[in-house]
């Protein structure tokens, strides 16, 4: 983990313009037929991934695979400004071993458990829609899918995660607009008002398309049986996840819901609490993904006691928004330590909840967001502001 940890670093001080890309001698790479770039040291596989996680142990390395395709100018930036440069080429050649992949390729790949499936689909066997997608494997586990042994993917999508609006149809233009600038889904909060409710799904859904992530949080809003009427509704309609239907104390109507309905249910964003008050959500199934945050959930250290509790039940620890620019970076470093949370979420409006930071979050036109890599959370506070507004001083 140490080997990956130092290789993110690294990137991310080449993608902030530390260092100088230049070539030297065998660091080009080659744009190759298949209109991908290739380096001459990436690994050739056969890709039967069991052999290649023992064969990049036994040389003392951690296993790279690199989801790549034709036309990707995130592709080339890593290929010719981040691995070209020399101190990045000399630590990942000498302590990586890196498969490389095609998104839309047609090769065979043999996963972990033994199926068989071409590139393209064994991509969507592990859920991969974005290049580059890297996956960093440090160790053989007993598990079925590649995606499950990774240690550590990068990088990050974000979501936007709506407020409380006052129409329909501004609920449809919020989430066309973010799926037009690059938005890898959308979380709509409702009025609570369950006809309503479905309506603004429907008419969402009708809006962004079939193949576009939506996900559906009742803000605690319901009784069962309301609970039960919009489950079914956005489960019919392929939301992603159905997010605090019924109230945070009730185990009981969340053991019910989740027997009655296939759609994944997330819970436990409230109360405040830590790792311990978990337990029961887990042992009685009362939720498929598990929410918390490092402002009311313990700070880093409790989150990630319970994301790593979450990951032996096989379980998502989704990340709640922080309410704030030192929490969402507090946040984001725990995303990125874990592998079983999906997403970042941004809560809307975004500039609401940025305040006092010179170098905040921002979702870039992939729908992705990076970790900054300086000491601590890697924020730089607003010394000019507070001086602006500075009302006495000792």
């Amino acid at each position: 983990m140490t080997a990956t940890i130092s290789f993110l670093v690294l990137c991310f001080s080449v993608v902030l313009g530390f260092t100088s890309p230049s070539f030297a001698g065998d660091e080009k790479p080659t744009l190759g037929d298949d209109g991908l770039y290739h380096y001459n040291w990436y690994h050739q596989s056969f890709f039967e991934l069991a052999d290649d996680i023992d064969e990049a142990l036994a040389d003392g390395k951690v296993l790279m695979v690199k989801f790549d395709q034709k036309g990707c100018i995130y592709c080339e930036k890593v290929a010719t400004e981040i691995l070209s440069e020399p101190a990045v080429n000399k630590y990942v050649r000498e302590n990586f071993l890196v498969v490389q992949m095609d998104i839309f390729g047609s090769r065979d790949v043999t996963d972990l458990d033994g199926t068989v499936l071409p590139e393209n689909e064994m991509a969507a066997r592990w859920g991969v829609v974005f290049t580059p997608s890297i996956y960093f494997i440090t160790e053989r586990k007993d598990v079925g899918k590649l995606t499950e042994a990774a240690a550590a993917v990068m990088p990050g999508p974000a979501y936007a995660s709506s407020a409380i609006l006052g129409s329909t149809q501004a609920y449809v233009d919020e989430a066309l607009s973010l799926k037009e600038k690059g938005w890898t889904a959308y979380k709509i909060h409702p009025p609570a008002e369950p006809k309503l409710d479905i309506e603004i799904c429907k008419e969402v859904r009708q809006a962004v398309g079939d193949d576009y992530k939506l996900m559906f949080d009742a803000c605690w809003g319901y009784n069962y049986n309301d609970a039960i009427y919009v489950g079914q509704a956005v489960q019919e309609m392929g939301f992603y996840w159905y997010e605090d239907p019924l109230p945070c104390d009730d185990i009981y109507g969340y053991v019910r819901l989740k027997k009655t309905l296939s759609i994944p249910i997330a819970a436990t964003e409230l109360p405040a609490t830590g790792p311990k008050a978990y337990a029961p959500w887990i042992m009685n199934q009362a939720t498929d993904y598990l929410r918390g945050d490092v402002a009311i959930k313990g700070g880093i250290t409790s989150c990630l006691k319970t994301a790593h509790t979450a990951e032996t039940f096989h379980m998502n620890y989704e990340v709640h928004h922080g309410g704030n620019s030192l929490n969402n970076a507090a946040n984001l470093h725990l995303i990125m330590a874990i592998k079983n949370c999906e997403y970042f979420e941004v809560l809307l409006p975004d500039a609401a909840q940025k305040h006092g930071i010179v170098n905040d979050i921002e979702v870039d036109s992939n729908g992705m967001v990076h970790a900054p890599n300086n000491p601590g959370l890697g924020m730089q506070i607003d010394f000019d502001l507070i001086n602006k507004n500075k009302v006495f001083e000792l």
